[in-house]
């Protein structure tokens, strides 16, 4: 992995749609902005509408992003914390 994007909110980072694998190599669906539980088990989902069930705090990080808008990106690494987006 040679792109490393570094972000500053969970708000301006996730989208819903958004597919991630966690640190502990469970995957996750960015379901909604559900403030309370915004991710969705892709593992039972994909392909399917995803509901969140999933409380933020319980989706080990760091996060690798795998998809956007129906996009594989080839897997980058998330560090939450230093800048607004990724682009």
């Amino acid at each position: 992995m040679s792109d490393v994007h570094k972000i500053h909110s969970f708000d301006a980072v996730w989208q819903p749609g958004d597919v991630v694998l966690a640190a502990d190599g469970a995957l996750y669906i960015r379901a909604s902005q559900n403030p309370m539980y915004p991710w969705g088990d892709a593992s039972q989902s994909l392909g399917q509408h995803v509901e969140g069930g999933v409380a933020d705090g319980d989706v080990v990080r760091p996060l690798i992003l795998l998809v956007r808008d129906g996009v594989t990106l080839g897997g980058r690494l998330i560090h939450e914390g230093d800048i607004p987006a990724i682009t």
